[in-house]
């Protein structure tokens, strides 16, 4: 248990990730033109979102009930900003009277780049269940949601087209099977994270006298997507059990961080007031 709250501790309580990394938000954000871009260009409030331990499983809740709505990506989009720079050259934060450097993104790209986050995050928590029976079903619900044409990541075409037909008891291909997922999985997170250096963190003032020099590991990210999949890059790195949001409209997996915690939101907490014995089932894992 100790171990546990420590690898915990490393993820969601860390100084560097409440100093560093910091993206700014607009005043406002709309959707013009089949466009999410900034709307207001004057103020802006600098975030840290490496620090919010519900960035990552926010953005891929977005697609929890299939394609996001517009309201539901600018809602998003207002929280966190847009994803990318316009100049990758440049520094995320604008010096004073420059406006902001982010990019104006296609709603269909944000779209598809949702669901390729939630498939990255079901796939992780399907092959962290270390049993095959996990895996194969996942890929029968992408299979059920195909023939229901349900919009898919490029993720869950792949697994739908050549796995398909594995069939539910254990075969001479359940190897294969989960070799290609781990490949699979591992290949699109680091091509998420091809532009994040490591860096060092330490106090910005050292004591009086000084103490023993000690760096901290951390990473420098160019961009809010970067950002966001560092985060399931640490998930992962750290082994963090998984469990899948109760709330049926959701299904989103997020990452254990108490054993009775069954919804992965507030909003999916209050949901579960239209099924009641779902409700039983919560208070009786908080008791």
């Amino acid at each position: 248990m100790r171990n546990r709250r420590r690898n915990l501790g490393r993820i969601f309580d860390r100084e560097d990730f409440r100093t560093g990394s910091v993206w700014p938000v607009a005043e406002d954000y709309d959707i013009r033109d089949g466009k999410v871009v900034v709307k207001e260009t004057g103020d802006f409030l600098l975030t840290t979102p490496l620090e919010d331990p519900d960035l990552f499983t926010s953005f891929a809740r977005l697609a929890a009930r299939g394609r996001p709505s517009d309201k539901s990506i600018r809602a998003w989009v207002c929280k966190y900003g847009l994803l990318t720079l316009e100049d990758r050259g440049k520094h995320p934060v604008p010096v004073p009277g420059e406006e902001l450097n982010q990019a104006d993104i296609d709603v269909e790209g944000f779209v598809a780049e949702v669901l390729r986050a939630r498939s990255a995050v079901n796939l992780y928590t399907s092959l962290r269940e270390r049993d095959l029976k996990h895996l194969k079903k996942w890929i029968r619900v992408i299979r059920e949601d195909h023939r229901r044409m349900k919009p898919l990541s490029e993720m869950d075409y792949f697994f739908e087209k050549r796995w398909r037909e594995i069939p539910d008891e254990p075969s001479s291909a359940d190897g294969t099977l989960q070799w290609v997922a781990i490949t699979v999985l591992e290949g699109f997170v680091m091509s998420r994270l091809v532009d994040v250096r490591l860096a060092f963190w330490s106090e910005p003032l050292p004591e009086a006298p000084p103490s023993a020099y000690r760096p901290v590991q951390s990473w420098n990210c160019p961009d809010l997507l970067s950002t966001i999949y560092l985060q399931l890059y640490l998930w992962m790195t750290e082994s963090l059990p998984m469990r899948r949001c109760v709330n049926p409209p959701c299904g989103t997996p997020f990452p254990l961080t108490r054993k009775d915690k069954q919804v992965c939101s507030h909003s999916c907490g209050s949901n579960l007031r239209h099924y009641p014995h779902l409700q039983q089932r919560r208070k009786r894992g908080a008791d």
